[in-house]
This record gives C-alpha cells, sequence and structure tokens, in this order.
C-alpha cells in the first residue's frame, strides 16, 4: 500500500489572503507535520502523542490521531496503528473536516478502514480485510468532485477486492474484478492493478494458458457501428470489456478498423508480458 500522506492543518500562506496569529494548538501541530517533513518520523509521532494529551479540545485531534496511526502503520507497528485506527472509528470526527485541494475531505473513517484492511492483508485475516473493505466503500465512502480521483479510487478498490478474493481462493473471480480496468483510460494510472493482474495470473496459471487467452481476446474483438458511434468490445477471462473513444487518438479510418485496436491491444503490458 502507497502510505496516504499525514493530514495537515494549516493551509499553506500562498493559497489564503490573510491569516490570523496562528494559535497554540495550530503550531505544536505544524511543529509535528514539520517534523514528518524533515524524515524524523520518530521524533513527529511523539508530537503528535503530545499534542493529543496537550490540547486534547483542539480542533486538529482528529488529524492528530489519524496521523499517529499513520505514523505507527510506516513502523510496521501493525497492531498499534490498527488499535488507533480502530478507536477513529468509534470518534464523533467529522468526516467532511476540510483537507486540501488535491483531496477536499479528511475523511478519518474512510481513511482509517483502508488502512485496517491492508493491515488485515498483512496478517492474511481476509474475514477482518473483506469487512473493512465493505466500512470503506459502503460506510465511510469516498467522497470527491473530481473525476480523475473518483476514477484513480474505483481502480484502487478493484484492486484491494482482487487481493480479498485471490485470498479466499476465488481466483476467478479476482481476475474478473481487474479486467475492467486493464486499458489505461488517462483519467488514472492503472499500473499497480496490472502488475496485481499479471503477478496473480503468474501464481495460478501456465504461461502457455495466459498467452491462449490473451491470443483469444484479440480474435474476439468486435466493431459495431451505430448512428452516433462506435461500439468495440473484446472478450478476456470471460469478461467483455469495451474500448472507449477518448481512450485513442485515431487517424482517418482507424476508428473503424480492427487491426488497429488488436495492435493497441497487443502494446498493453499485459499482452506485452506473455506474448
Amino acid at each position: 500500500m502507497k502510505t496516504l500522506l499525514l493530514l495537515a492543518g494549516m493551509l499553506p500562506c500562498a493559497m489564503v489572503q490573510a491569516q490570523p496569529e496562528p494559535t497554540k494548538d495550530e503550531m505544536a501541530f505544524e511543529h509535528a507535520i514539520s517534523l514528518y517533513a524533515d524524515d524524523r518520523q520518530d521524533e513527529a509521532l511523539l508530537a503528535f502523542y503530545e499534542f493529543m494529551t496537550v490540547y486534547p479540545d483542539s480542533p486538529l485531534r482528529p488529524s492528530a490521531h489519524f496521523n499517529i496511526g499513520v505514523l505507527q502503520f510506516n513502523r510496521q507497528h501493525y497492531e498499534v496503528a490498527a488499535g488507533v485506527f480502530k478507536q477513529i472509528l468509534n470518534e464523533e470526527y467529522n468526516e467532511f473536516d476540510s483537507n486540501s485541494l488535491m483531496e477536499p475531505y479528511k475523511l478519518y473513517k474512510h481513511q482509517s478502514c483502508r488502512f485496517l484492511a491492508e493491515i488485515s492483508f498483512e496478517q492474511k485475516d481476509f474475514k477482518a480485510a473483506e469487512e473493512y473493505i465493505h466500512l470503506f466503500e459502503n460506510v465511510y465512502p469516498y467522497q470527491h468532485f473530481c473525476g480523475n480521483e473518483l476514477t484513480a479510487y474505483a481502480i484502487y478498490t478493484a484492486t484491494m477486492k482482487a487481493r480479498l478474493y485471490e485470498g479466499q481462493q476465488k481466483v476467478e473471480k479476482a481476475i474478473q474484478t481487474l479486467i475492467p480496468f486493464t486499458f489505461q483510460n488517462s483519467l488514472a494510472s492503472n499500473e499497480e492493478l496490472l502488475d496485481l493482474l499479471i503477478n496473480i495470473l503468474y501464481r495460478h496459471y501456465t504461461k502457455e494458458q495466459v498467452q491462449q487467452e490473451l491470443t483469444n481476446a484479440i480474435a474476439s474483438i468486435q466493431i459495431k457501428s451505430k448512428k452516433r458511434d462506435t461500439d468495440v468490445t473484446m472478450t478476456l477471462f470471460g469478461e467483455r470489456i469495451r474500448f472507449d473513444d477518448f481512450m485513442f487518438d485515431f487517424e482517418g479510418d482507424e476508428k473503424h478498423d480492427v487491426t488497429y485496436y488488436q495492435k493497441i491491444a497487443k502494446e498493453n503490458i499485459l499482452f506485452t508480458r506473455f506474448l
């Protein structure tokens, strides 16, 4: 799992017009953040623990609490980190506390469930992982207004579910969960997802079996012209994938040429790895 950045406190001065003098709790919080930025994680952790003790009523308390969990996770103290994130699930923290331009909301509980799912995978506790995936997807859902971030979240969720299914010995279901994201759509990277898919295939199939499936997939590409657009599909591991127009730069009649889509498929890292 890529470790999430610590939740920050005050916005950078360049992003606001006029800032009042920082309060003592704000200065203490920013000091802890600066320690982390200087790669002094042990000191940052102690500073956040001290913050929680000295400023229990600060509006920055939820962020400090979450950051303690992240830092314990970074240290691979998974039991301690899990305890912190479980505490957060029982707190009355506001998921919609303002965060940053990239991630508008703090989403303490959603993010905590992500970490708890990751810790469950580390411990090979797939029942717990399933519970936390359900929680971050349905009970404390991700919130964003940007299509790129929502696409990235969909890819992340598919990756987490596929890891779960493989751990539950549901290999076909794991593969089918990843297949719809095989081709990058320019909104978000699918590199980690493809890496997982390739590794699952190596673990459970022979190279010859995968080669045959990919060869069949290329042969299955179909183009159906409609009044206003063209519908192009491929069947891969039993799942039908649609090639979206915005994924490609067409020249001439390529949009209606099956060999163009076959070429695109063969250039995908999944196909180049096995064929």
